[in-house]
This record gives C-alpha cells, structure tokens and sequence, in this order.
C-alpha cells in the first residue's frame, strides 16, 4: 500500500511500475560480489519496487532486495561499481546514508 507523497509511488503513477518484482540471474563470471546500502526515505513497496528496477540496469546487478522497515537495499552480482549503485539509488528519488557490511 503507498502512502501519501510517497515518492515510490508517485513513481509508480509516472512509469507504470509494479511493486517489488525482483530478477534472478546465475552469475556465472565466478566473480560474485554483495553491497548493502542504507536508504532514508523509503516506505512501501513502491519505493522497493521504483529501487529495484533502477539497480537491475546497472551493469552487473543479478539481485536486489529492499528492505523497506530497515531502510536496506542488498545488491548481488559480478563486478558491482559502488559508484553507479549509489546513483541509480539516487536516480530512483532517494537517498544513500552509507553502506553496511555484507
């Protein structure tokens, strides 16, 4: 359910987006990496839904899974550029507090 001003769902209105549907993709570069991101301003899962399909087109990215209560954003993959991550998260309309260990 979106709460009010909820910019995930606005976001959703905008580009037809469905909540948190995730990708599964064998990595098979046997090089897999994980980055986890703390998030301010997420609150449903049209937010979850609006970060996740923004990570999926960054280069390497096989998983995501957002934890809305948490405000943590797992991404699994190959080659992971912390750099693009970050923005993609941006692009989406939120915020990067940090990372957190893996």
């Amino acid at each position: 359910m979106a709460v009010p001003g909820c910019a995930g769902a606005e976001r959703v209105a905008r580009v037809g987006l469905r909540p948190a549907r995730r990708s599964r993709v064998i990595d098979t570069t046997g090089n897999p990496a994980r980055k986890n991101h703390l998030v301010t301003g997420m609150s449903c899962d049209h937010c979850a839904a609006g970060i996740t399909e923004e990570l999926l087109q960054v280069p390497g990215v096989s998983d995501v899974d957002v934890d809305v209560a948490k405000g943590t954003v797992t991404v699994d993959g190959a080659e992971l550029d912390d750099a693009l991550l970050r923005a993609a998260i941006v692009e989406a309309g939120y915020e990067v507090r940090g990372s957190v260990a893996a």
